[in-house]
């Protein structure tokens, strides 16, 4: 199975036979050749991977034969995914370099690191930029807010392409959304080199 079928799969999105997920005319036409990336044997880093979307993506790349790491902080979710599918659980704090590499070494002691998905969740400040009582919003809170849902993710995302192209020096692909407060999902994807 293919990295975009899983994905469409584990989103419960519904397309229709003989259609696929195009991302550019180039990955499109490459993807016409039969040129799709294998799951099986390959191994996969989902951080955020004990709960919601992440579980869903760790049990469809489980299934699709790869050798899967949970990175998350959720220590009794992450141990029961070990348990019951036979996946690997590394507690994982995306914000941390430290904490990522751990996981990706992990991930990259089980087979060649080919995926990587991020779906982790944080804390999350909102309002109205300034408050009906004239007040502005909290910085502090924002910070927080950009620190997880930004800067976590770009964490994730260099740590674990740079391993990727230490694997596969020819090419990278990176699939990715990232979500800044107030914006709109934006996605990424490219080769590196």
């Amino acid at each position: 199975m293919t990295v975009p079928a899983v994905i469409e799969k584990a989103m419960g999105l519904s397309v229709p036979t003989g259609m696929r997920m195009l991302f550019s005319p180039f990955e499109s036409a490459s993807c016409k050749k039969g040129n799709h990336m294998q799951i099986a044997g390959s191994s996969a880093i989902v951080v955020g991977g004990a709960g919601g979307l992440g579980e869903a993506t760790v049990r469809r790349l489980h299934d699709a034969g790869a050798k899967v790491v949970v990175a998350d902080l959720a220590d009794d979710r992450g141990k029961q995914l070990q348990n019951e599918l036979g996946v690997h659980y590394v507690p994982t704090d995306a914000t941390s370099e430290e904490s990522v590499n751990a996981a990706i070494a992990e991930a990259t002691s089980l087979a060649p690191l080919r995926i990587s998905v991020d779906t982790h969740g944080g804390p999350a400040s909102g309002g109205r930029l300034i408050g009906k009582d004239g007040s502005p919003l909290d910085l502090d809170g924002f910070k927080k807010t950009i620190e997880f849902y930004l800067t976590a993710v770009f964490n994730v995302m260099r740590l674990s392409a740079a391993t990727q192209l230490r694997i596969n020096p020819v090419r990278v692909v990176r699939s990715e959304t990232l979500v800044g407060a107030g914006l709109q999902a934006v996605p990424r994807r490219r080769s590196l080199r």
